[in-house]
Parts: structure tokens; sequence; C-alpha cells
């Protein structure tokens, strides 16, 4: 009945945990016990070590890689705590079992692309500006250290990050392809026609630009582009160069100073007013047909 919740709410509350957690458990599909592993690392405090003097790397395939190291009763490699990832264990079992009645999904979805369906907001694109830089999903910026191993990954999927007065710190996050973000966030992708003033090649383009959120995913220039919404950018950039970057000759301006001068001898003999003010200012008039 509706407002009533059924019984697979039911089990989705008794999980404990985020909605946003529940959501990647679900979407990830029973059985899948990466998606239990990285749900009990969200839900509890990082088991990376810390050191003085030394940051924590934001790659969190280095907790899961312990985790399988612990699970395989092996040692940890880098600055992971056994004991932390001992209880994380323990709470991913958990998970896994809960979980294990949901549908099964036939797609194996990477970590990464996993961690994108808790936090797609905070899916992020390296800035061309450098290393280290991104821009969310959400149309905030974001930044990791240009030392750390993920600060060269084209696109993250953000976990952990903190608000900066102009661009956030990540603390957790994870590598992800761009092809699995586009399939598996395809309900969220838009593609729009675009027309642009290029001004390195002072002319109008047309272009076919798909974004995820505030993401500009990829950008396919189209066919030259004609109508008023073209010809409207055509007069915005003059007004902005001025009447120079029109190609005039001796012969064009020996006309303009002959009219303007016809104008100052007879100054109710009609004549139009073609001095360049007058000119940018009235483009519709004039250079428009």
């Amino acid at each position: 009945m509706p407002g009533r919740i059924t019984t697979h709410g039911k089990r989705l509350a008794a999980l404990g945990l985020h909605p946003r957690l529940v959501h990647l458990l679900v979407r990830g599909g029973g059985g899948n016990r990466l998606a239990a592993d990285i749900a009990a690392l969200l839900s509890d405090r990082d088991p990376w070590r810390y050191r003085p003097g030394q940051a924590r790397p934001a790659d969190l395939g280095l907790r899961l890689q312990a985790m399988a190291s612990v699970r395989e009763r092996q040692r940890p490699d880098g600055g992971a705590d056994a004991g932390k990832i001992r209880q994380l264990l323990r709470l991913s079992d958990r998970l896994y079992r809960q979980c294990r009645q949901l549908p099964h999904d036939d797609n194996t979805l990477s970590a990464g692309a996993l961690l994108s369906l808790a936090y797609p907001e905070r899916i992020a694109q390296r800035r061309s500006s450098g290393e280290g830089r991104y821009l969310l999903a959400s149309g905030s910026g974001a930044e990791l250290p240009p030392d750390d191993g993920l600060a060269v990954a084209d696109y993250l999927a953000v976990a952990h990050m903190d608000a900066g007065s102009r661009e956030g710190r990540i603390w957790l996050a994870m590598a992800v392809d761009l092809a699995e973000l586009t399939s598996l966030h395809a309900s969220q992708v838009r593609e729009t026609d675009e027309l642009n003033w290029d001004e390195p090649r002072q002319r109008v383009v047309a272009r076919k630009v798909t974004r995820l959120g505030a993401l500009q995913l990829s950008v396919r220039e189209t066919q030259a582009p004609r109508g008023a919404e073209a010809t409207k950018l055509l007069l915005q950039a003059v007004r902005r160069h001025g009447l120079d970057c029109l190609p005039w000759n001796d012969v064009s301006r020996q006309l303009q100073a002959r009219l303007s001068h016809a104008a100052r001898l007879e100054p109710d003999g009609g004549w139009p007013r073609v001095v360049d003010e007058c000119l940018e200012d009235n483009l519709e008039d004039w250079l428009l047909p």
C-alpha cells in the first residue's frame, strides 16, 4: 500500500547505514563483496595510520587492498592498521550476508564506479590547469596535493572531502573510467547543441557538448552554423573588437569620409550618420542586411 514500507525497504533500513551507502549496496547487487567492503570502509574512520610529516594517500583502493590482504591472512602493505582492518572486515561480512538476497547485477562494476553511485555529485574531472585540481559534477572545485598518486587521474569518484575557501581538499577517492561513468550514469548525461564565438579563429562555431552535471565530458564540432543566433554572436564580436575588425579598405573609408562631409555641408539633406560611433550603435540596420 502507498505510504507503507516494503519488506525490501525494511531489509535495507536494517543495514543501519547512511542512505548513500545503502544505495551503493543495492546497485552493487547481492553477493557483491567489493560493494560490502567499500560500504564498510566509508562507514567508519580511515584505517590508514597517521604518520607525522606524511600525508595520508587519498586512494581508497589502497585500503581495499589492505582488506584483501588481511582477509587472506597476510600482513597489509603500507600504512594500514591491521586491527582496524579486521574490524572493517567483520562489518563487511555482516553487510555481505544481509545483502545476499538482493537481485544480482550481471555487470561487474569497478570500485570507482561503485563509489560514484554513493556520491554522484562528487564525480570529479581533472582541470586542464594542472595536476591535482578538479571540477566536481556539482560545480564546486576540489584539489589533491600534486604528489598524491591520484593527482594524475582524469576522473575521480570522491568519497570524503572538506570545503575550502576556493577548492575543497579531497581526502578519499578512487580513479574511475569515463566510459564506465557515462554508462552507469546515463540518465544524468545530457547532450546539447551550442553556438559560441571562437576568439582564436575569429568565427562562430557549433559544437555538440556532452555533460554530466557541471562536467564537460566531450565536445564535437558540427556543421557551420547559420541563423539569427549565429548572426547575434557575430554582431557581438564586431562590437567587442570595433569596426576595424571588418574588411575596410581605402575605398570604404573614403566613402565614409565623403558622406560625413556631405552631412556637414547639408545638415538637412537626410544624409546618413556614418561616423564609427553611430555605425557601431546601429549594426543591425546596416551591417546585418
